[in-house]
Order: C-alpha cells, then sequence, then structure tokens
C-alpha cells in the first residue's frame, strides 16, 4: 500500500551495500545507530504526509460541529452543553436525508435561520444572548469520537457562536452525523461507522482508527530498515 514512498530510500541502498563489508564491528555498532536513528525521522515525515494526504481527503467528505461557549464561566458552559442538545436534537432528523456532503451542506445552509432561532430560544430562560451562525472552514486540533480518531486540519464547519465566543468549544461532525454518539459510553453507532465507511475510500477510513498509525509506523520502519541491513 505504501511502496511509492521508497523512492528515496531506493537511491541509496546499492552504496550502502558496497561498504557495508568493510566496516569494523564498531563502525557497524555506530551505523546501526544513525540509520535507527534516520529510519525513525523518514518513517516519522512520511507518516506526517500520509496523515496529511488523508486529512485533506477526509475534509472533502465531512462537515463538522463547531459551538463557541460566550466565555469559560460555569455557567456559560452549561449553556453551550444547553444549546448544543437543542441544536442537534433540531438537526438529527434533517441531516439524516443528507446522502452526500454536498447535500448536507445545502441542508445546513437553508436552515441556517433555523438553526439560530433554536439556540436562542435555549438561552431564553438563561442568559438571551444572541446567536450567530455560519458555514466556515475552520482549523480543528486531532479529536477522537468513540473508536474513530480525526486528523487535525482544515474543515468546513457549521459553526454556532454564543454571545461573545471567547469560552471553550464543542465539536463534532454533522456530516456524517457522528455528533449523536452515546455520549456517555464514547460510541459510534455501527450506522454512523456504516455511512462513514461508505463516504471515504477503504485507505481514508482506516486512517481514522488509532492502530492505524503505529501499524504505517512499523511498516515504514521495516522497509527502511531491510533496505540498509
Amino acid at each position: 500500500m505504501f511502496e511509492n514512498k521508497n523512492k528515496g530510500i531506493e537511491k541509496i541502498r546499492e552504496k550502502v551495500k558496497k561498504i557495508r563489508e568493510q566496516l569494523t564491528m564498531k563502525q557497524i555498532v555506530f551505523l546501526s545507530l544513525l540509520v535507527g536513528m534516520f529510519g525513525a525521522t523518514v518513517c516519522t515525515a512520511f507518516a506526517m504526509e500520509r496523515q496529511r494526504e488523508s486529512q485533506i481527503h477526509i475534509a472533502e467528505q465531512v462537515i463538522r460541529f463547531h459551538i463557541r461557549a460566550n466565555s469559560d464561566s460555569k455557567e456559560d458552559q452549561e449553556e453551550k452543553m444547553m444549546v448544543k442538545k437543542q441544536v442537534v436534537e433540531y438537526l438529527q432528523p434533517l441531516m439524516k436525508q443528507a446522502t452526500s456532503v454536498q447535500e448536507g451542506r445545502k441542508i445546513l445552509s437553508a436552515y441556517k435561520e433555523e438553526i439560530k432561532e433554536v439556540a436562542e430560544k435555549a438561552l431564553e430562560t438563561t442568559s438571551n444572548r444572541k446567536v450567530q451562525v455560519c458555514l466556515t472552514k475552520e482549523k480543528f486540533p486531532m479529536k477522537r469520537y468513540g473508536d474513530l480518531v480525526f486528523p487535525p486540519g482544515e474543515y468546513e464547519a457549521l459553526r454556532v457562536d454564543i454571545g461573545e465566543a471567547k469560552g471553550h468549544n464543542w465539536w463534532c461532525v454533522m456530516y456524517p452525523s457522528l455528533c449523536f454518539i452515546d455520549e456517555a459510553h464514547g460510541i459510534v453507532p455501527e450506522l454512523s461507522k456504516e455511512k462513514l465507511q461508505n463516504t471515504l475510500s477503504e485507505e481514508d477510513y482506516e486512517s481514522l482508527k488509532p492502530e492505524y498509525h503505529f501499524k504505517l509506523f512499523d511498516y515504514l520502519y521495516g522497509k527502511v530498515k531491510n533496505s540498509f541491513f
């Protein structure tokens, strides 16, 4: 799967073979340490590049959800979670109708005013703050949803800003609908996983699994090691 990552390594394979037999034991040990350090650096660089490529592909097929609280006070953070609950419940039946990221985007664009009204209604009994709703592109950190890990990078997102929007955030994936997870147990429903799997390529979906990155590193390190010894 990653054969194309070996081009740089192949160029120096023959040179290493020629000098290997001329080395003393100390030199071999020293070279082994250098190769190990070089291999770890190369593997890390390749793994980071693969993650970047996967993130770009994944970002083309998903829409994230981002709520920014008014502040970090206990009351404002509780407001944020209350707004989240109401907005997610409102959007759940609508987003189930979407069969592509394009359809999901159209639904969210068409219902922005209604989403704003739902959020502000949720605040009527507390602060009565104003809410802003927009579809935008934002930088997201690495985020885990159940047993899936989304890489950091730029994603399209439905963003809901409460008041001054200076508090801690809440994130999820709006399309496919990973917002509707069993939050008590951190479980993503199988139906949501299937929809995501059908949306992404097999390799990009596999890259969302935590163990993927360890397997990729082991694979690349093995290729580097075998190229020298």
